[in-house]
């Protein structure tokens, strides 16, 4: 990859900044640090995803309804990946409106604003028990988790009716009969419910630009204007307000890698070499940005802020402290 390549631009931008730890896991989880919610309100990726794309506002859980690809091998349940990019628009919504009728009565709602990112409103807000995230099923076995869960009721009681009904699904059929992928299993994840989030007025010059519909949902909650992530760099140069912040998240890259798509993945990685990270290197040499802050996923946090962008490549050290928005 040319983002791994010691004169590539991301190389040249991190051997300036330090790396430090934070304890958040995950990107979902450093996102939501970033706007101020606590850890102890749960994993509410689902809940503001939901807010990202203007689904109804409702009582009730959001969770996360990723499709899934199984195969069963020696007494086992393996999670071979999330299905959706494989199916046409119109699959989707018959596959969302089978899910309707059979649960319409149970006080379960479901959506598919895009392909493969669904969503389920519970009216039920009794605990549905200690459900895995789905990174940590995929390309695992399911069996571990399973014997946990109390099987007449939770997480694990959904889980289990959906298959029965995806297995008898007529467009499952339909497409076992042309050799095609069918979806087996729906994993419910990263449920909650929409709590109160403090709107700040003070920040309401601050910008979040993203192709992920958290990061929207997020700046939606707490006030932020938010856009979508413009073709690259120095289209965004050109219409942002330098003397204010902006948040900009990237999650293509984990939608293609999470679908086995490498050459997908490696596309967007080429891409965002060329759009990106180069026109940005040339940017920060020119003194045109005070401050980068690259924060990933695994506790990967990097903080970019000399003093002069004159001395950029002869900088050793600098402050290492990141600030929440």
């Amino acid at each position: 990859s040319p983002l791994l390549n010691d004169k590539g631009p991301l190389l040249s931008l991190l051997k300036q900044a330090e790396p430090f730890d934070l304890d958040d896991e995950s990107s979902d989880r450093a996102l939501l640090s970033l706007f101020g919610i606590p850890k102890d309100w749960g994993d509410l990726s689902a809940v503001f995803r939901a807010q990202g794309h203007n689904l109804p506002a409702m009582q009730g859980i959001w969770l996360n309804a990723c499709p899934l690809q199984l195969n069963t091998q020696a007494q086992e349940i393996w999670v071979k990946g999330r299905v959706g990019f494989d199916f046409t628009q119109k699959e989707v919504e018959l596959i969302i409106g089978e899910l309707n009728d059979y649960w319409q009565n149970k006080g379960l709602t479901w959506y598919a604003p895009c392909l493969d990112n669904w969503y389920v409103n519970i009216a039920n807000t009794d605990d549905l028990g200690d459900i895995p995230s789905f990174w940590d099923i995929v390309g695992r076995g399911l069996s571990k988790y399973i014997q946990q869960a109390d099987v007449s009721r939770g997480w694990f009681k959904y889980f289990n009716e959906n298959q029965m009904l995806l297995h008898s699904s007529a467009l499952n059929k339909s497409r076992i009969e042309s050799k095609l992928k069918t979806i087996d299993g729906i994993w419910l994840w990263g449920g909650g419910q929409l709590p109160e989030v403090e709107s700040k007025p003070d920040r309401t010059s601050f910008s979040v630009y993203s192709d992920d519909s958290m990061a929207h949902g997020l700046a939606k909650s707490c006030g932020y204007h938010y856009y979508d992530l413009p073709a690259g760099f120095d289209s965004w140069l050109s219409d942002a307000d330098l003397t204010n912040d902006h948040l900009l998240v990237f999650n293509n890259y984990i939608d293609h890698a999470y679908h086995n798509d490498i050459k997908q993945a490696e596309q967007w990685l080429e891409n965002f070499n060329e759009q990106w990270l180069t026109p940005m290197y040339e940017s920060m040499k020119r003194g045109d940005i005070k401050t980068i802050k690259f924060i990933g996923g695994n506790k990967s946090w990097y903080r970019l802020a000399p003093a002069k962008w004159w001395k950029f490549n002869r900088i050793k050290k600098i402050d290492s402290v990141i600030e929440p928005l």
